[in-house]
Order: structure tokens, then C-alpha cells, then sequence
């Protein structure tokens, strides 16, 4: 017997492949698509249709029975088909560490709308839906009581206008006061950053919002240097880190017992990978700082190697060497 969670995503599938085909898809059809009986198609097809979802078995030519779904009408001259509205629905917890923002509201609204459009029953399934996807809060930053702080900063990002701020370093003992041109705003690790131009250090810096005590919109216009793009301003960073060194090259091996998470994700827009014939990879990338990288490549333990540069590899080993020193002492 199935459980749950796999009915959940059978059965989204079979909305996505209703809202694609609006001619509508035999139970055949669907059999064949998710390699399960038509007698397990059509116990979910009812399941839905009784949920509230505006499925319909109808006839056509020659008698052949086929499913379809009705689009949904949020607005006039704005339709969503079913699988969108049910996307945006379950997404809208991806939103959750922004609670407190007016984004966050503004999502919350939009899903309340979604939400008026169904029934009870199939408010019920979505909730099940969206409770399959959940993801982690470790390390995940908490906006709600930084709400105003945060619409003041966008309008001046939406604006172009000056907005002075009150700003605790992770080293500092009290907040320092900078006038910052904000120019986008970065998720990084569950954290914001403000990516602004800031007139003290006259360069661009990245401010984390968690460390922002007080933000006020001033009047003064701003311009954004022609050209400029967040992406690429990035594209030498391991994160949020920026310098404006040249990049270099970092190579690092990983063992066979590391080897596949590393393959399996994205790390770097410049990242190549080399697969070794023990097993193990070697991750190359081009960045211009590597604090950020460092601390990643120690979090894999004796299952990562700094091959380039030298300059990394001795910092390695001397974290490592202050480690061991750390842990001969008695705590």
C-alpha cells in the first residue's frame, strides 16, 4: 500500500497533467504517465473531484471518456490553471522567513484569495500538501520584529532614495550610523543581506539586515551605476562575501565518501568537477575571497583536501592545528 506522502505526489501530478492538457487525458493515458493501475487513477480522480478540485470526467468522440480541469479565474484577464494556484498555494510557505514582512503579508493575502476559491475539503488536502514540504529552520534569521525596518529599506531600494541606518557589526559593541544607497536585497543561508553602496566606506558593502538596529527613508535620489547587476557583483563570491581582489583558483578533493553529495548540487556559477578514478572529485572554482569557502571545505572533515591555492591550504592547517590544540586541553 502506498503511503501517504506518495498518494500526495501522485496525485499532484495527476493535477499537473490535467492543467497542461486542456483537452483533457484519458484514465489510460494517466495509467500509462504514472505507471500505476487505471483502478488507482480513477480512486484518485474521485478523491480530488470530492476534495472540491474542478475536475470533470466527460465524453467524447466516439464515446471515449476523458478528464480535464477548469482553469481558475483569479481576476479578470488573469487566469492561473489549477497546478499554479495549487504552486503558489504550497509555496507560500518558502515565504515563512520573511514572516512579519510586508512580503510576507503580501503573500499571506494572496494565498488567502487562492484559498477562498476552494472548498473546505480541498483547503484540507493543500494543507496536507504543503505539509510534505517543510524545510529546515537551522540557522534561519527571524523578521517579524525588523517589519518596518525592512519596508523602509525596500521602498528605497523601489525608489532610489537614501536611507540612513543604524548598523551593529558582528564585532562592534554599538551601532555606527551609515548613509547607504540600497540597491537589492540577497537571501543568503536563510539570511537577508542589503547589497548598498555605503558613503562612509564609498563602496559597494553588504549589510546584514539582522544586524540592522534602525533604518530611516530619507529624500535624497540615488542613481545605480549603469551596468550594475547583483549576479555579477556576486560572481566572485562564495556568498555574500566581496572583495576586489582578482579571482583565483580553488581546487579541492573530495573523497569517494563525499564525493557524490558534492556532484549532486550547484555550488558555483564557475564551479568544474573532475571525477578522479579512486572515486573521489575535484571541485574547481574561481573566487576572489575564500573566508566563506574555508569554512565550508572544513565542515567535511578528513573528507576534503585543499589542493589550490597555497595560501588556503596553509590556513586550513593551521585552523586544524589550532583545533587539535583545542581539544588536547581538558574542557
Amino acid at each position: 500500500m502506498a503511503r501517504p506522502e506518495q498518494r500526495l505526489v501522485r496525485q499532484w501530478l495527476l493535477i499537473r497533467a490535467l492543467s497542461t492538457r486542456p483537452e483533457g487525458v484519458t484514465v489510460r493515458q494517466l495509467s500509462e504517465d504514472s505507471q500505476v493501475s487505471e483502478k488507482t487513477i480513477r480512486r484518485d480522480l474521485q478523491v480530488l473531484a470530492r476534495a472540491g478540485f474542478p475536475l470533470r470526467e466527460k465524453t467524447g468522440p466516439h464515446g471515449t471518456k476523458y478528464w480535464k480541469v477548469e482553469d481558475v479565474n483569479l481576476h479578470a484577464g488573469i487566469r492561473f490553471t489549477l497546478d499554479e494556484a495549487l504552486a503558489l498555494y504550497v509555496g507560500g510557505r518558502l515565504m515563512e522567513p520573511l514572516a512579519g514582512t510586508y512580503l510576507w503579508q503580501a503573500s499571506r493575502r494572496a494565498l488567502h484569495k487562492i484559498r477562498n476559491l476552494l472548498t473546505p475539503t480541498a483547503v484540507n488536502y493543500l494543507n496536507r500538501m504543503a505539509g510534505a514540504l517543510y524545510q529546515t529552520t537551522v540557522g534561519q534569521g527571524h523578521y517579524a520584529d525588523k517589519a518596518e525596518l525592512l519596508d523602509q529599506v525596500m521602498v528605497g531600494i523601489e525608489d532610489r532614495r537614501c536611507v540612513q541606518v543604524a548598523y551593529r557589526s558582528a564585532t562592534a559593541s554599538e551601532p555606527v550610523t551609515y548613509r547607504l544607497h540600497p540597491y537589492a536585497m540577497v537571501m543568503h543561508r536563510k539570511s537577508l543581506y542589503v547589497v548598498a553602496y555605503s558613503e562612509h566606506h564609498r563602496e559597494v558593502r553588504h549589510f546584514k539586515v539582522d544586524r540592522l538596529v534602525h533604518a530611516e527613508l530619507t529624500d535624497q535620489k540615488f542613481t545605480i551605476p549603469r551596468g550594475f547587476d547583483v549576479q555579477r557583483h556576486l560572481a566572485n563570491s562564495w556568498g555574500v562575501f566581496k572583495t576586489n581582489r582578482r579571482p583565483m583558483r580553488v581546487r579541492v578533493r573530495f573523497r569517494p565518501e563525499a564525493a557524490r553529495y558534492v556532484e549532486e548540487a550547484h555550488w558555483h556559477d564557475s564551479q568544474r568537477l573532475q571525477k578522479c578514478p579512486d572515486g573521489s572529485v575535484i571541485l574547481e572554482v574561481r573566487l576572489a575571497d575564500t573566508t566563506e569557502i574555508k569554512s565550508w571545505i572544513l565542515s567535511f572533515g578528513a573528507r576534503a583536501e585543499v589542493l589550490a591555492p597555497a595560501s588556503l591550504r596553509d590556513e586550513i592547517r593551521q585552523e586544524i592545528q589550532s583545533m587539535h590544540q583545542r581539544y588536547e586541553a581538558p574542557p
